[in-house]
């Protein structure tokens, strides 16, 4: 749990001595009476988000609210789903109230689903519009109001890419 203890004996135990966030494992090299520790980690390489944003057209429809509103898609697969990727923006206006997405991205063999993040009018933070099931489509039609966007894109990226474990260097 990232301590590290000096054991002198199996009653006698001191520390912890060094408490490192995220360490779960660490090098020890004894030199010129000191010992130096190399603390690291391992984790599973993390799938990445995709690199561009889908194409935005206007279209004739209710739906969607006039004004700004920004796009991105996450990539999902069965460990979990990355952050958005890059945003794209277009201005909605009255009667052309659907927004048609175009060149959506799609990920290697690992993604199974893609998810597409939207803002409300005006606002920067993006919510969860829909889910493509799939791996393949790359157009969808948005004509949610904004009250529909309740659940907000993910923060941190859950999913991971294949099942070898890296080891890494715990960063400060």
């Amino acid at each position: 749990n990232g301590k590290i203890y000096h054991v002198i004996s199996s009653t006698l135990v001191y520390g912890p001595i060094l408490t490192i966030d995220g360490m779960d494992d660490f090098a020890f090299q004894p030199y010129g009476g000191r010992a130096y520790i190399s603390p690291f980690s391992k984790s599973l390489p993390v799938l990445h988000p995709p690199v561009a944003p889908p194409a935005l057209a206007l279209a004739v429809g209710a739906g969607v609210e006039d004004g700004v509103h920004g796009y991105a898609i996450g990539f999902t697969n069965a460990a979990g789903t990355t952050i958005p990727g890059p945003i794209a923006e277009i201005t909605v206006t009255t009667g052309n109230n659907q927004v048609e997405l175009t060149e959506i991205l799609t990920g290697g063999v690992e993604v199974t689903a893609r998810t597409i993040y939207r803002t409300k009018a005006g606002n920067s933070q993006l919510f969860e519009l829909a889910t493509i099931a799939d791996n393949s489509t790359t157009i969808f039609t948005d004509n949610a109001a904004d009250d529909t966007l309740t659940n907000p894109a993910p923060a941190e990226n859950t999913a991971v890419n294949g099942d070898v474990a890296v080891e890494k260097g715990v960063q400060n």
